[in-house]
């Protein structure tokens, strides 16, 4: 999904073709055709429901776990910080790195699977805003041998990088290890949900004019089949 600043697009892209064959996907019901360009010039329905509402009591809490109190943000930063996820679905939402005018790429995320390492959660509490962290590749992982997760100078598992950046930063790792820049942004102590207690900030420079997000399966279903002769 992108936003113009009029208009609001949604298309699906070709990794839905996998989520077909692999896991069963079937086509969301605010858009049932997997061709189509659909827009509007309102946040569509499907995302809106995933924004707590700025009403609730705990909004201004929720903001500042995303670190984005005092900043400016729209609709689209919040969803793509937050990842979007309700209780009623696997769907995830993320953002689309930003190239500086520096030529260096910007990223933020939370670490995922930190209830999975309790051992480290007393010390993801005690991170450092601005501590530098590593980004670790783990081929022998027989659930994800893409997967990549990150860790303290002092070696202790904070979580994995999600899975959507893994790809690209496969590229950075090998061909550019140097250009990677990772520090810890923010740590939200309990009671933050631990989907958001570290959020990490990636910089990486850009390199042989990298795009990011650019391997085939990202590439819109409905603009590929445009080019097809």
């Amino acid at each position: 999904m992108s936003f113009d600043g009029d208009r609001y697009e949604f298309v699906y892209i070709a990794g839905v073709e996998e989520a077909i064959d692999k896991a069963g996907f079937t086509p969301l019901t605010s858009f049932p055709d997997l061709h189509k360009f659909y827009r509007s010039t309102d946040l569509f329905f499907l995302f809106a429901n995933r924004l707590m509402r700025p009403s609730r009591p705990d909004y201004q809490q929720y903001i500042e776990y995303l670190n984005l109190s005092g900043k400016s943000y729209n609709s689209l930063d919040i969803l793509s910080r937050s990842g979007g996820k309700k209780a009623t679905d696997n769907l995830e939402i993320f953002g689309i790195s930003e190239l500086d005018d520096n030529n260096f790429y910007h990223l933020y995320f939370f670490t995922h699977g930190l209830r999975y390492h309790p051992e480290s959660l007393e010390k993801a509490q005690n991170l450092q805003e601005n501590e530098p962290v590593f980004l670790v590749s783990e081929p022998d992982n027989s659930h994800d041998p893409q997967a990549i997760y990150v860790t303290t100078e002092d070696k202790y598992n904070i979580g994995y990088c999600p899975r959507y950046l893994t790809d690209d930063i496969h590229q950075f790792l090998e061909s550019e290890p140097e250009s990677i820049r990772v520090t810890v942004e923010k740590v939200n102590p309990p009671p933050a949900p631990i989907q958001f207690r570290v959020l990490c900030h990636l910089i990486a420079r850009n390199f042989d004019n990298y795009q990011p997000f650019s391997s085939e399966k990202y590439r819109s279903i409905a603009e590929r089949e445009l080019t097809v002769p």
